[in-house]
């Protein structure tokens, strides 16, 4: 009898990480200056929908090895979406326009994004300890 591969449990959710945070803002703030409030409520519709794909399927997307091991990039209209795929979810470290050198503007922020992946770990490894056993 074949040895049957254990199947890995779909990632559903997403986290999005400060940085991406000031991104969205951003690009809600400047689509809604530029083009109004409807298109900037159907981009950030685009990207939310991107946001949940890209955690059910995170296969559909690119590896990225040019801004470290483990990224990856999906591109939503003009921007491009950088993640992580974790254990359960995905978390989405930055939202890039495309027409921005990606490398340069992911690994601007790099310290300090290093900074709080450090503080995120640590509060996780806190909140399970807190976890009730099983």
């Amino acid at each position: 009898m074949p040895k049957m591969r254990k199947r890995s449990k779909p990632k559903t959710e997403h986290l999005l990480r400060p940085c991406a945070q000031d991104d969205l803002k951003k690009i809600a703030t400047y689509t809604k200056e530029r083009w109004g409030i409807a298109q900037r409520d159907k981009y950030v519709g685009q990207l939310a929908t991107a946001f949940e794909k890209l955690a059910r399927n995170p296969k559909i997307a690119q590896k990225h090895k040019e801004l470290g091991e483990g990224y990856k990039t999906f591109g939503v209209g003009k921007h491009i979406v950088i993640f992580q795929e974790c254990e359960s979810d995905i978390q989405v470290v930055r939202i890039l326009h495309g027409g921005m050198n990606l490398r340069r503007q992911f690994n601007r922020n790099r310290d300090q994004k290093l900074d709080i992946d450090k503080r995120h770990r640590k509060k996780r490894s806190r909140d399970k300890d807190l976890e009730p056993s099983r």
